[in-house]
């Protein structure tokens, strides 16, 4: 896989369908929400949904944790009681935060509804984007930029600095929570 990554809600539909493409324009990952079920979102490789390769697991409030395909956990996002913000946690540590880049953006932006027609003319002139720092040393890794197009909503995923495998797969993980947030997109 190679960065940017791009992740777009297909909107047409009786669901919006989240796909999954690096630079290259290969699928790497597929999700349709109709396919979750109680305390599951899971992600496929591609549109045949035949070989899942996570899985976003919730019990309540703020805190998801992601699962590769054996079921093993290999990190966590949510909210940690002692701070603000959202955080992925790996092996226990908080290691990342998301830092909203233009706050004034996203709060006019989440004012008005998620029409098409709003989404376009905004996404001309209104791109709202959010970062994720590394905690330790403090640097962001990671930009995630909304771009709009008439109907489709997609986002933009560039890495900034280096990651390992395991940090790039909680990463892309979480982003793919936050932009389902970002949305409106009941995934719960």
């Amino acid at each position: 896989m190679e960065f940017p990554v791009d992740l777009t809600f297909r909107m047409l539909g009786w669901t919006a369908k989240l796909v999954l493409t690096d630079a290259r324009g290969h699928t790497f990952g597929y999700v349709d929400p109709a396919r979750r079920t109680q305390g599951c979102l899971p992600i496929y490789s591609d549109e045949s949904l035949s070989t899942v390769l996570f899985a976003i697991r919730w019990e309540h409030g703020f805190a998801q944790w992601f699962e590769d395909r054996a079921g093993q956990r290999i990190g966590e996002f949510g909210s940690v009681p002692t701070a603000a913000g959202k955080f992925v946690k790996i092996g226990g540590e908080a290691r990342f935060h998301f830092v909203d880049e233009t706050p004034w953006v996203n709060f006019f932006e989440r004012d008005f509804p998620n029409l098409p027609f709003v989404n376009a003319l905004t996404g001309a002139m209104l791109n709202p984007s959010v970062l994720a720092v590394r905690t330790k040393p403090e640097h962001p890794v990671l930009r995630i930029v909304k771009k709009r197009q008439l109907i489709d909503i997609r986002f933009r995923i560039d890495r900034l600095n280096d990651i390992d495998d395991r940090e790039q797969e909680c990463l892309l993980l979480a982003s793919m929570v936050e932009c389902l947030w970002d949305h409106y997109i009941n995934f719960r």
